[in-house]
């Protein structure tokens, strides 16, 4: 059976099922190359290449947090002229070639991050944060298995401005998708460490885990903003993103979203 429910992201986990040396990549000078990956022939080179720059733009501080989309518009613009997409290529902060992928980000320190009062983007788009993202790597560098399929996914923007702000968005899909208890405890010892480019453990002092029933492992899951201790088992689900295959050493992480 299947049935349409409205849900906000407010985290992300993922979950190793089988042991793999995942050999991470950081390179500190790709900045250089942007431009080249944004107007290349690859579609692959661009959604690198608009990662990267989300990665960078969001470590800064704006002065107006309302000017965030606005501020990519134009960098939108280059990938837009440069392949003949639509506008509607576009949807709040992330392409719709890539878009499951594209959902695949967490935020990260030192700033303590947090959603705007006012609405800025849909909760799937890193634009709805004030604070630094960061998009897991392994899926760029292994074989990624899309585990939901998307029915529609739009934006509203407007007309004089189609990869600036948006006023409203959603994303219909159909997917695994199951009920959970959030547990969030005092503690500093994270699965994410941080360390040669993995994913690091934001909120200081907090960790939170996902567990489906009382005698079901627990998963450690990266929040997008920090919650008040305790166990909450009403309201929250998980959905299964997908999966990344790690062909060579038969090793794979599977990724869900936390949904509220």
């Amino acid at each position: 059976d299947y049935s349409l429910v409205k849900v906000q992201c407010c985290g992300i986990l993922k979950a190793r099922t089988q042991q793999s040396n995942f050999v991470y990549e950081e390179d500190h000078d790709r900045s250089k190359e942007i431009m080249h990956f944004l107007s290349s022939r690859t579609l692959e080179s661009v959604y690198w290449a608009w990662q990267t720059i989300v990665e960078y733009y969001t470590q800064r501080q704006l002065t107006n947090h309302a000017d965030k989309l606005s501020a990519l518009s134009g960098l939108a613009q280059v990938a837009i002229d440069s392949h003949g997409f639509d506008a509607s290529a576009y949807l709040a902060g992330i392409w719709r070639g890539a878009l499951i992928k594209g959902l695949l980000w967490h935020v990260r320190g030192p700033r303590p991050p947090h959603r705007y009062a006012e609405y800025r983007a849909p909760s799937w788009s890193w634009a709805s944060l004030d604070g630094s993202i960061k998009y897991f790597a392994e899926h760029n560098q292994f074989c990624f298995e899309e585990g939901v399929v998307i029915s529609e996914a739009k934006c509203e923007a407007s007309p004089l401005d189609p990869t600036g702000r948006v006023k409203a968005g959603h994303i219909i899909l159909s997917g695994a998708f199951v009920a959970v208890k959030v547990i969030v405890l005092p503690g500093c010892k994270s699965m994410y460490t941080g360390y040669s480019g993995q994913a690091g453990h934001t909120h200081d002092g907090q960790l939170a885990d996902v567990q489906v029933s009382g005698d079901d492992p627990s998963y450690e899951v990266l929040m997008d903003e920090r919650m008040d201790y305790g166990e909450f088992s009403h309201g929250y689900y998980s959905l299964h993103v997908g999966t990344t295959l790690d062909l060579l050493r038969y090793g794979a992480r599977v990724w869900w979203l936390v949904l509220k």
